[in-house]
């Protein structure tokens, strides 16, 4: 055989070794996503706990060797004096010994708490500066279970799994120190060890699909109760009860099933312990009882020997443990990672933009969306001036969902640019503090918590002058008043069925106008209101012709009419109408 045919046969086999050695590496590591963060080094063993950990396992050497001085030589020379020190110096050992244990605690539980509180604060921060496509496609619990998974990931990467693995070195000191005392001992309990560690995380494939399992019939469980909680009252209306009881009930059989193979694969795990545990106990005793008779080992040693291992035997159990425990938490770091990629590009994130004037150009634009609705635009080339009304009319959604995602950043155009006062749109959307861009879509967007709090977004101390004078504008104010409770009136899931969807859609838009935006976009948002409300919109948003630029989608001829220009956007065009072809259309519709 050839050396490169030797080479070829043996690249496997190591490539295989270096997978299974990166696999274990990454046991240790946190998420990727976090190892790019500002918070990464956080996302460790702090060095203090390293440092108490040293000592609380040096400290642990002190028993055993004081058994073993008390055995061999206190009690045969009947030694009261070296009695004394010796118990005095233990007990000051084993006040030293707790205080590091509280210590180590405290920084663990600080750590673990201080990541918990970055990491959640950066991973909301994140969601809320990303597109709403990328948080709208999964479900609400998969979102739940991601930020879940952060407390998880601080438990296990700064809290007590990480310190049962800082732990384990120390295992060959104890074993060390009693090769020095028996070593027949050492070697039986090394033995045992080898044994036992490849026992238990031969378990630990089975504990990680167990885990995964459970996890994902977790999300489908919070699914259903989420939906069905939303949906109260229609399940109420259409007697769906039964037959979500029936569905309910299906799920909660295969969770249990789920759930009882991982308490049984728990408690095996657990007695697999207990049970190595006696038997380490046992052969110790047995090895050191048969080396006593035969005068090869001290009574003293032996004492020492099951002491040592004892304790090698704690910190090993705890260790592998840990170990299982980290390597069953690939679900949660997938989790992890998923929640930091809803927003890849974050760090090309600028903290504020401001929009000077509201002068918007689409400099031949043209853009395929890929959310599956079809919708393109191609070389769009339009003007709107600062304080215009621009309207957009079309029978289709497509092109008017293209156009908009533009207007508002949340799509890069794959040919042209979109430019907002000279600067690209896409970096506007990307802005923490987008505020002087306002959006409000056909569906109203409503938030637990009353009117007022829905139209000031919770900042009730300072904005309600400005909520007021917006609900004013719209003519919303009179219709709120006639309320028994006003603008303290609940809104919310359970509450705003009692209220039309005109009323929903008018406290959107009212929020949208508190803001006092330079540029406000309404994309359809008219469409569910009655002629009434069409009517005390359209003549507030006249009254702030000039203070603001106004971009709206609608098929309505007389709320296109406020429109200083109009375009029809059909199959992917935007085309400019003509005054006098507007007028005609418009006359003819309302006719």
């Amino acid at each position: 055989m050839s050396s490169v045919e030797e080479q070829n046969t043996t690249k496997p086999g190591v490539r295989s070794f270096r997978t299974r050695w990166n696999e274990m590496l990454s046991v240790f590591l946190p998420p990727e996503s976090m190892r790019s963060l500002w918070f990464k080094d956080f996302v460790r063993v702090p060095k203090r706990i390293i440092a108490a950990s040293m000592l609380v396992n040096i400290f642990g050497l002190a028993m055993p060797i004081v058994i073993l001085q008390v055995y061999d030589r206190v009690i045969p020379n009947v030694s009261y004096e070296t009695l004394s020190y010796l118990i005095g110096g233990l007990f000051f050992v084993l006040f030293v010994d707790t205080l590091m244990k509280i210590i180590r605690s405290h920084i663990a539980g600080w750590s673990s708490a201080y990541v918990d509180h970055v990491a959640g604060v950066e991973a909301i921060r994140q969601v809320l500066a990303a597109a709403s496509v990328n948080i709208e496609k999964e479900a609400p619990s998969v979102h739940i279970d991601r930020m879940n998974a952060l407390s998880s990931t601080a438990r296990m990467f700064a809290g007590p799994a990480r310190m049962g693995l800082v732990d384990l070195p120390f295992v060959f000191l104890f074993i060390g120190v009693m090769a020095i005392i028996s070593p027949i001992i050492s070697l039986v309990l090394l033995v045992l060890f080898v044994g036992f560690a490849c026992l238990l995380l031969s378990k630990t494939s089975q504990i990680q699909i167990s885990h995964e399992e459970r996890q994902e019939l977790d999300r489908r469980k919070y699914d259903f109760v989420i939906e069905a909680l939303s949906d109260l009252e229609t399940l109420k209306t259409m007697a769906c009860e039964p037959m979500m009881m029936r569905r309910y009930e299906r799920l909660l059989e295969t969770i249990a099933e789920t759930f009882y193979k991982s308490i049984r694969l728990d408690g095996a795990t657990q007695a697999l312990s207990a049970g190595f545990a006696g038997l380490t106990m046992v052969a110790i005793i047995g090895v050191g009882a048969a080396q006593v008779i035969h005068g090869t080992q001290s009574l003293g040693s032996l004492a020492a020997c099951m002491l040592l291992g004892g304790r090698s035997v704690e910190v090993l159990v705890r260790s592998i443990r840990s170990w299982s425990e980290l390597s069953s938490f690939r679900l949660v770091k997938q989790d992890v990672d998923a929640l930091f990629s809803l927003n890849p590009d974050y760090s090309e994130i600028s903290s504020f933009y401001n929009v000077p004037d509201g002068y918007i150009e689409f400099k031949n634009a043209s853009v395929t969306m890929n959310d599956g609705s079809g919708g393109s635009i191609r070389n769009a080339n339009c003007k709107i001036l600062a304080g215009t009304f621009l309207g957009i009319k079309s029978s289709e959604c497509g092109t008017p969902d293209a156009f908009i995602g533009l207007l508002r950043g949340q799509i890069s155009p794959t040919e042209g640019s979109v430019e907002i006062d000279g600067t690209d749109a896409f970096g506007y959307y990307r802005s923490v503090a987008d505020g002087d861009i306002s959006y409000v879509s056909a569906v109203p967007a409503v938030f637990r918590g009353t009117i007022l709090e829905n139209i000031t977004v919770f900042n009730t101390r300072f904005g309600i002058e400005n909520a007021r004078k917006a609900a004013q504008l719209i003519g919303l104010e009179a219709d709120i008043q006639q309320l028994p409770k006003g603008y303290d009136t609940p809104l919310g899931t359970g509450g705003t069925e009692a209220f039309p969807p005109s009323f929903l859609q008018r406290i959107a838009i009212a929020r949208a106008l508190a803001h006092q935006p330079k540029i406000l976009i309404l994309d359809d948002a008219n469409a569910t209101l009655d002629r009434r409300s069409d009517n005390m919109l359209r003549n507030g948003l006249q009254s702030v012709h000039g203070q603001m630029t106004i971009v709206f989608v609608s098929n309505r001829p007389s709320f296109l009419a406020i429109a200083d220009n109009q375009y029809s956007a059909v199959d992917g065009v935007l085309e400019f109408i003509e005054p006098e072809e507007e007028e005609f259309q418009a006359s003819r519709l309302v006719s």
